[in-house]
């Protein structure tokens, strides 16, 4: 069995995901930030765009001096969320301008209007990511049900449907909450997704389902990756007809 999931809620997905699935009958769940909808670009999108296109010098010095990956990480684990937006915080440190509000296809996110059409169709599950986007390891108890509940309130208020999974934003061990899966279920998730790179087996716990990353890769590079025999180890060598069914999905060449 697999099961394909979005994160965060990018409108690409809703236009160009969304469709090629469909197309093949393939199911789908979206994990996306409650009251996001064409909101800014999430904030590691602004911090990468500053990085690597524009800014006053000063603040891109400062950025390519540190290096995006530890100003990345002081993000993810640092408690800002509590008191205002990553974003506003990136204003101070840096002083970031204002062409940035011009956000990229890329990284738009979906609106009101695209979840609502999602949530109609059939084989579209819309599920949780909480609101903020903050590594749930900083966060107290009680800001983590607050985090679930009103994430859950809010796409069911959209949907007519209470989400029953959650996925953790970033995913690793290390900004997970050590109480989540407690927390989680009294909050009525039925089961959380990390972004640890194993496979799923009966000994999984549901609170910290593991996923397969998949990153912006062409068609081939995708196919050589999914029919790698580290992946598909699960699949019976002998059953040329699945490994050829799931190769034509993927518009690559068929895999003995």
């Amino acid at each position: 069995m697999v099961a394909i999931t979005f994160d965060d809620g990018y409108r690409d997905v809703a236009h160009n995901g969304i469709p090629i699935l469909e197309k093949h009958a393939l199911p789908a769940s979206l994990f996306v930030l409650a009251g996001r909808e064409a909101s800014r670009r999430m904030w590691f999108d602004e911090l990468e765009r500053a990085y690597f296109e524009c800014g006053p010098a000063g603040a891109r010095h400062d950025l390519v001096k540190e290096g995006i990956d530890p100003v990345v990480a002081f993000f993810r684990h640092a408690s800002v969320f509590r008191g205002k937006h990553a974003l506003e915080a990136l204003d101070d440190i840096y002083g970031l301008w204002p062409d940035l509000a011009v956000t990229e296809p890329k990284h738009e996110m979906m609106t009101t209007s695209d979840l609502l059409a999602l949530a109609s169709r059939s084989g579209v599950s819309i599920e949780t990511h909480g609101v903020t986007h903050t590594a749930t390891s900083v966060l107290s108890e009680g800001e983590l049900r607050q985090e679930v509940a009103s994430s859950a309130v809010h796409i069911r208020e959209l949907t007519g449907r209470f989400p029953t999974h959650f996925a953790y934003p970033f995913g690793t061990p290390n900004t997970v909450h050590s109480q989540a899966g407690k927390i989680l279920a009294q909050q009525g998730m039925r089961s959380a997704l990390t972004t640890d790179q194993s496979g799923v087996d009966r000994g999984s716990d549901p609170y910290r389902m593991p996923r397969r990353l998949v990153r912006n890769w062409g068609a081939g590079d995708f196919h050589d990756w999914l029919m790698a025999p580290r992946f598909v180890r699960w699949l019976d060598t002998s059953d040329q007809d699945t490994r050829e069914r799931l190769s034509s999905v993927l518009g690559g060449p068929s895999c003995a």
